[in-house]
């Protein structure tokens, strides 16, 4: 049996590779390679097993090598790529993008690849980074993204947007959206850790960055955001959501899960929120999570019926997670086909004060319906008359 690191010397040749192809007769599956043997792969050996994922020679080799990409726009832009092991044991490569001056003149530059018969200059600092040199940082990011996408025919699996430590990045930022503007990512991350970005640059990122699964905004934003937008995101996750009003969230109608930390929406927020959910207003939502310093329950739910019989129980999420629900208040949507549970419980933590807004929407994701739970209750209650 041919092994992983025989087959990453013989893919050193596009030429070779291709006609060594019919002399292999069992090639070994990139997952039962052993993690030690995983970690001793640079930059270069990773991006020579992307361009055989491309070759359809090598599909039972590599069609589960479990790796994933990553734009990183910032003022230190690049690609990250990413593997996981069985045992939730990570190996991340970087490929990013510095200029001359900034190693030393005897080192220049170690190497160069040509993985795609395009040669990029590349130094290398470390096994698992390597730094391609530009004179300028702009026009290198674009052709690096460029190069990557055309080499390995493959879009991005996720984006992460940043200020870094508080410079701009606004001309990274506008260059490479143009490469990326019709790929679909899995998750975006946004990070504002200091000074948050210009509104017109936030807009510029959501209006031409489609995101299937997560979109997470971080950072210390405190003015509203008129012109954000959620379209087909499944997740919403804001951390220190102060700028996340109202008016935002009944835009997010498309979203599954919806979590918003340190939270400035009150109790008419909700309570608008609620009666919208109501009118079917967020037909696909099934978890709500609100996170902020105080709340009343009683004014969020006013003029809003619920159901006498209060919720005990799980809410099954997908996998193997779930939602402990105390004390859960259920409301009905006004055709009384859909059923939401909500509850308000205070943050774990002896130094916070925050309190917890969360719903869940019906059935969990196991198919398990608030009725269910509601008749396992009362039969227990009657198995337990029996033995008094």
């Amino acid at each position: 049996m041919m092994s992983f690191l025989d087959l990453i010397r013989l893919s050193g040749c596009n030429l070779r590779l291709q006609r060594a192809v019919s002399l292999i007769t069992t090639i070994q599956y990139f997952n039962t390679v052993h993690f030690k043997q995983k970690q001793k792969m640079t930059c270069v050996d990773i991006l020579e097993l992307l361009y055989l994922r491309k070759l359809q020679n090598f599909t039972q080799f590599v069609h589960s090598i479990n790796i994933s990409t990553t734009l990183i726009i910032s003022t230190n832009p690049g690609i990250e790529i990413r593997h996981s092991h069985f045992a939730q044991q990570e190996i991340v490569w970087l490929i990013g993008v510095g200029l001359p001056n900034e190693f030393p003149p005897t080192g220049k530059m170690s190497f160069k690849t040509s993985t795609s018969r395009h040669y990029i200059p590349i130094a290398k600092p470390t096994s698992n980074s390597l730094c391609t040199v530009w004179t300028d940082l702009v026009d290198g990011s674009g052709f690096l993204v460029s190069w990557f996408l055309k080499t390995f025919e493959t879009g991005f699996d996720n984006l992460r947007v940043s200020k870094g430590n508080g410079m701009d990045c606004t001309t990274q930022l506008w260059s490479l959206i143009p490469y990326i503007k019709n790929h679909k990512f899995e998750n975006c991350e946004i990070t504002e850790p200091f000074r948050p970005f210009l509104d017109s640059n936030l807009k510029h990122i959501i209006d031409n960055v489609s995101v299937k699964n997560e979109l997470k905004i971080i950072g210390f934003r405190e003015l509203p955001f008129h012109n954000f937008r959620a379209y087909e995101t499944r997740s919403l996750v804001i951390d220190r959501a102060k700028w996340f009003s109202i008016e935002n969230l009944r835009l997010a109608t498309n979203c599954v899960f919806i979590e918003l930390l340190d939270s400035c929406l009150n109790e008419m927020d909700l309570n608008r929120f609620l009666k919208e959910w109501k009118s079917d207003a967020f037909p696909n939502l099934k978890c709500l999570k609100i996170r902020k310093p105080y709340l009343d329950l009683f004014g969020a739910t006013f003029g809003i019926n619920t159901v006498k019989e209060r919720l005990h129980g799980f809410y099954k999420l997908p996998g193997t997670d779930s939602i402990n629900i105390q004390n859960g208040t259920t409301i009905a949507n006004d055709s009384e086909s859909t059923f939401a549970t909500f509850m308000l419980t205070a943050e774990t933590g002896q130094l916070s004060r925050d309190k917890i807004f969360q719903m869940v929407v019906w059935p969990d994701f196991h198919r398990n319906d608030w009725s269910s739970l509601i008749h396992a209750r009362q039969r227990l209650r009657r198995n337990n008359r029996r033995f008094i």
